[in-house]
């Protein structure tokens, strides 16, 4: 789920997901945070639960700039599987630019830097907005 609220020419947004697998889930089948920063490959289980703020301030009519933080929940009940976590909170925030390519479809490029825990940092090039 996700919502939106203009302030302004700037935007606060917010997004919950909650991801289950139920019964003998097989470990490629675990699901994976879709946060900003996280490692997906590490942090990977039979549940998923999180949630992401962002805020996008307009700096001119082409250039913006966001700041975002969340935090994801992962958990795994099958303790026979080794390569997943058992449950961990993965916490993640960062920054980035936008350039407004198509006012009409509200079409932008940006890039993003997003560190989470253990110090992850990762660096993304974005078509669109991330949620």
């Amino acid at each position: 789920m996700s919502q939106y609220f203009p302030i302004g020419d700037d935007v606060f947004a917010y997004r919950v997901i909650g991801k289950e697998m139920i019964g003998d889930t097989p470990e490629y089948e675990f699901v994976t945070p879709d946060l900003r920063g996280a490692d997906w490959n590490k942090y990977r289980g039979n549940s998923m639960y999180q949630a992401e703020v962002e805020y996008r301030h307009k700096f001119s009519t082409l250039w913006s700039g966001v700041a975002f933080a969340g935090a994801a929940v992962v958990q795994n009940d099958d303790r026979q599987v080794n390569s997943a976590v058992q449950t961990e909170v993965i916490p993640s925030a960062g920054i980035g630019v936008r350039y407004l390519l198509n006012a009409k479809e509200r079409f932008t490029i940006g890039v993003d830097a997003a560190v989470s825990k253990m110090g992850n940092t990762s660096f993304y090039i974005r078509f669109g907005e991330a949620f």
